[in-house]
């Protein structure tokens, strides 16, 4: 059973969809590029009170008034404890899901800027090729092969979008050729044209697939942020917005 027949409308609707969803990947990959190399600014201390004010004040205060302006109107429970279990589980403003994300970015930052300090570059290759593997690309098997590894909760320090903070830093430090360049924005619009397609196609020509499926019929599995085809598309426009501060 098709979730709907394709239509002019439809397909654009997907298509800005995909195009558009660079917001918070490139804003976790600039928070990267900005941060993780703190330590050459200002010590520990001084970086968590700045996050804390720029970040986690914000977060705090306007989800209270979400709360009660949103939460509160549409289920009517204001307590304290209704507060703290909702704001745990991300259920009181839907949009400011990636503050939890960049929280634990900034929490982890610390110890990841170490690597970055005193590591080699081989080092840091390997901590996102890790996270790369594990955020981007065993989800994927996993859905195609009908499965759950236990590889992908195995290891320390791997949030859904990890691998984008870590892209961010590497990307803007580290010198990249001219024909890097290239091959990097080739793989990016070959991996676009691949997230529209294959969005596409499982949308209106597979039958439903129930570890596929997503509210309102769109097949976002091969679109969706945390892949791997939009890591690829990310990083391509973020070297394109960045490449006079990469370097």
């Amino acid at each position: 059973m098709q979730t709907s027949r394709p239509s002019f409308y439809l397909i654009l609707c997907i298509i800005l969809g995909i195009i558009f969803s660079y917001g918070v990947p490139i804003f976790f990959m600039q928070s990267g590029a900005n941060i993780l190399n703190y330590r050459d600014r200002y010590n520990t201390k001084t970086f968590f009170i700045k996050r804390f004010n720029k970040v986690v004040i914000p977060f705090i205060t306007w989800s209270i008034i979400g709360f009660f302006f949103i939460f509160g109107k549409n289920n009517g429970s204001l307590t304290i404890k209704a507060f703290i279990k909702n704001f745990l589980l991300g259920d009181i403003v839907g949009p400011y899901w990636f503050f939890y994300n960049i929280t634990g970015f900034y929490l982890c930052a610390p110890f990841v800027s170490l690597i970055i300090k005193y590591g080699s570059k081989k080092i840091i290759k390997y901590t996102l090729l890790i996270l790369i593997v594990t955020n981007t690309v065993i989800p994927i098997v996993n859905i195609l092969i009908k499965t759950q590894s236990l590889f992908g909760s195995s290891f320390p320090f791997v949030g859904s979008y990890a691998q984008y903070f870590i892209a961010g830093w590497y990307l803007t430090h580290n010198d990249l050729s001219e024909r890097r360049y290239k091959q990097i924005y080739l793989l990016g619009i070959v991996m676009l044209i691949f997230e529209i397609i294959t969005t596409i196609y499982f949308t209106f020509y597979i039958k439903q697939i129930p570890m596929l499926n997503y509210p309102g019929g769109i097949v976002k599995t091969f679109s969706d942020i945390a892949m791997i085809p939009s890591f690829c598309v990310m990083c391509a426009l973020f070297l394109f917005l960045n490449k006079e501060n990469v370097g």
